[in-house]
């Protein structure tokens, strides 16, 4: 019931739908080179262009945190970040190259207004109103889902049905579905971190997700290489 609740609500706020746009045909928004070819093994939904992007965020968390001596100042664990990202060709390969980290005090200020600073976030990374309210819903409501939820079908059923929707409105700008659905694949694999069931001894602990998620959609807006660095920079501080 909670979970039905949930989609009839973000289906809602999605003033939709036409199947006559296919955002997969957009060349410029993905490199079709570097998407997750999956089935849609949890945590993956291939309808999502951009499922790749959560893909990464998790194999650079799992590398990370199979580091031998792990950093415990945000400039320490932004270096070793960056260095992972830029030593692995799929990120890379989104970057354009070596990638310069420039955004540690914006990581540090999320950081510290983790509570207070998401409208602030959604306004600067959404340009239309409609995609600002569906934005602030989802993520509040992801948030406390996480939380509530134990079963992560339940969270990863909710994140699908929400990115449908956004597929499928064509209210929605190319850039503002580009930000949610950058932002949804890694709040869906940030939470199969979380929920999977049962952990090795060696797997990390990724137990709050609020600056993680509000700092992906902060850099979400600029290129995928920063909502990928920034977004794993802060979630690793937060669950440090």
């Amino acid at each position: 019931m909670k979970f039905k609740f949930l989609c009839i609500l973000f289906l809602a706020l999605f003033i939709s739908c036409s199947n006559n746009m296919d955002f997969n045909r957009s060349p410029k928004f993905f490199p079709t080179s570097c998407a997750a070819k999956s089935l849609d093994i949890l945590p993956a939904n291939s309808a999502n262009p951009f499922d790749y992007v959560g893909l990464l965020h998790n194999q650079l968390l799992e590398t990370y945190y199979s580091g031998v001596s792990l950093p415990k100042t945000l400039t320490g664990i932004s270096n070793s970040v960056v260095s992972i990202a830029n030593a692995t060709s799929a990120f890379t390969s989104l970057s354009g190259g070596t990638y310069t980290f420039t955004s540690l005090e914006r990581v540090q200020y999320i950081a510290l207004h983790s509570q207070d600073c998401l409208d602030s976030v959604v306004v600067s990374s959404l340009s239309s109103s409609g995609a600002r309210i569906s934005m602030t819903n989802f993520i509040n409501s992801y948030l406390s889902l996480c939380n509530s939820e134990n079963d992560y079908s339940v969270i990863y059923d909710f994140i699908v049905a929400y990115e449908s929707a956004a597929l499928s409105d064509t209210t929605l700008s190319l850039s503002d579905r580009k930000v949610i659905l950058i932002t949804t694949s890694v709040a869906r694999y940030s939470s199969y971190e979380r929920k999977k069931r049962p952990k090795k001894n060696t797997d990390p602990e990724w137990g709050l997700l609020v600056t993680n998620i509000i700092a992906t959609l902060d850099g979400a807006n600029e290129s995928v290489a920063k909502a990928l660095t920034m977004g794993l920079v802060s979630g690793i501080y937060e669950n440090q």
